[in-house]
């Protein structure tokens, strides 16, 4: 796994009926749900791949104004010990 520093933000992307993040420490997740289901996805991915203890990262939408609609940005954090 690539190294990765919190917070971070994260690409959704909507296109075609499915939610894709942008791929991170080589993971990226995908959804036909929603973009939030993408990002929750791509959190539980993250929290095995670097060996964390189930909700030790965090999301929220950032909301960017702006975005196309088919566009979110979510930063991921991870919770202090």
């Amino acid at each position: 796994m690539k190294p990765v520093q919190f917070p971070l933000n994260v690409k959704v992307s909507g296109i075609g009926g499915a939610y894709t993040t942008q791929t991170v420490g080589g993971q990226r997740a995908s959804s036909t749900s929603s973009a939030a289901m993408a990002i929750e996805r791509l959190v539980d991915k993250l929290t095995v791949a670097l060996a964390l203890q189930p909700g030790t990262l965090t999301a929220r939408d950032l909301q960017a104004k702006g975005q196309r609609p088919t566009c979110s940005v979510w930063q991921i954090t991870q919770r202090e010990a």
